[in-house]
């Protein structure tokens, strides 16, 4: 968890429950086009966000087609298969979990 003093998360989705709903918000959203413009943390980290959602509802279609799969169940299982994407390239998957925490971190505190 973050400790700052002052953090830039996204904006809360904490009513979107399936993968349906979340590409019924990403279909709400005017053009995106997915770049970071580095003078707003917290512009940036919904960029990051949508961009997360896109990949998210892309591998839900891609691995089940279903669309009323839980979005908690759907996240565990993409971290798990990038896991094993990571193994596959021969990179600890440790170790880049690790990183990428500190990558969250630095950039909800505004710091990236």
């Amino acid at each position: 968890m973050n400790n700052a003093s002052t953090d830039y998360k996204a904006h809360a989705l904490t009513a979107v429950k399936t993968i349906a709903e979340v590409a019924d918000y990403l279909s709400g959203l005017q053009d995106h086009e997915g770049h970071l413009d580095g003078d707003n943390p917290a512009a940036d980290n919904e960029v990051r966000a949508i961009n997360g959602a896109h990949a998210l509802v892309s591998y839900a279609r891609w691995v089940s087609g279903e669309s009323d799969l839980p979005v908690k169940v759907v996240l565990t299982d993409l971290l798990g298969d990038l896991m094993h994407l990571g193994d596959a390239f021969g990179e600890d998957t440790d170790q880049l979990l690790m990183e990428a925490g500190g990558h969250h971190q630095a950039e909800w505190a505004g710091e990236r």
